[in-house]
């Protein structure tokens, strides 16, 4: 059976960079859904106006990123991987975290989209001291105080639907993937 692992956490924190690492030695990576969905914004609306859009419509947007994060998700649970591990870069979850971040309530329809399956384990990664401002990727949080609201937000999440995640503290990226290698 395969085993969904997700990294989870605030903006720049090394998750992506943490699993192409995975991505390399041949695992599943799905990568996150919400880029996609900016992507997609950006080529309908602009730059400018895709980042009003996030910004003036976190509800909506999020409702997005739900989507295709259950597309992506469904599809790899029966596929074939490499000790049938598939790593995520987000879950679902991670969803709730950006509402409670935006201080949107949860609603009836949001619970739809958690998905049937259980994640086998997550991991917290805290965001990076080093904090760069990556505003070209389209993301509308650009400093470090909203990342690491966001990482809380993010792990109260998963604690509140009974996860308990793993935190990976700024490290090596080597010192990182041991001990996410331990915990699996």
């Amino acid at each position: 059976m395969n085993k969904l692992i997700v990294f989870s956490g605030g903006p720049y924190s090394g998750k992506t960079t943490t699993i192409n690492e995975f991505k390399k030695s041949g695992h599943t990576v799905i990568k996150e859904a919400a880029l996609d969905v900016i992507e997609e914004l950006r080529l309908q609306l602009g730059h400018d106006e895709q980042q009003k859009f996030i910004s003036e419509h976190p509800v909506e947007f999020q409702k997005k990123i739900f989507e295709k994060q259950i597309e992506n998700e469904k599809r790899a649970l029966f596929e074939n991987h490499k000790d049938n591990l598939i790593f995520l870069d987000r879950s679902v979850i991670d969803g709730f975290g950006y509402l409670h971040f935006n201080k949107k309530h949860w609603h009836k329809e949001h619970f739809e989209f958690i998905p049937p399956h259980r994640y086998y384990q997550i991991f917290i990664f805290d965001t990076l001291s080093k904090f760069e401002n990556r505003q070209e990727s389209g993301r509308v949080e650009n400093n470090i105080e909203d990342s690491l609201a966001i990482k809380n937000s993010i792990l109260f999440t998963y604690q509140f639907f009974g996860y308990k995640p793993f935190i990976i503290f700024e490290k090596s990226l080597k010192e990182r993937i041991d001990d996410i290698q331990n915990k699996i």
